[in-house]
């Protein structure tokens, strides 16, 4: 399966995850208006409570795991990413933070496993 195909798949099954756990999902795969080397992508932006979650989608079929793909360069520009996301939407006094959530495609077994990391800045 191609790489791109398997991360949609990934992030839908992110979403519908997110979502039965009460999350209301702001926006996807959000790319700020104004495009500055820093900035990246961030998969889903979803809300809980008064909290603002920034969500890295790693979706894999291999043998490395999803979030050992999540280095510090990457958590830097989702960092960066969601402080212009904040800063654009008059968000500045919020709660907010990042999480990862894995997702290991088995094709054999026709499933997958969702790990979900909470707030990894803390």
């Amino acid at each position: 399966m191609e790489k791109k195909k398997l991360g949609e798949i990934g992030e839908k099954i992110a979403e519908e995850y997110l979502k039965k756990k009460g999350y209301k999902i702001l926006e996807k795969n959000y790319i700020p208006k104004k495009i500055k080397p820093f900035f990246g992508e961030i998969d889903i932006v979803a809300q809980k409570g008064e909290t603002i979650i920034f969500v890295e989608v790693k979706t894999t079929s291999s043998l490395i795991k999803g979030e050992e793909k999540v280095n510090f360069i990457k958590i830097k520009k989702i960092k960066k990413t969601a402080e212009f996301f904040l800063t654009e939407r008059r968000l500045l006094d919020c709660f907010w933070q990042i999480d990862v959530i894995s997702i290991e495609i088995l094709k054999d077994e026709k499933r997958a496993k969702l790990y979900h990391f909470e707030n990894i800045l803390c």
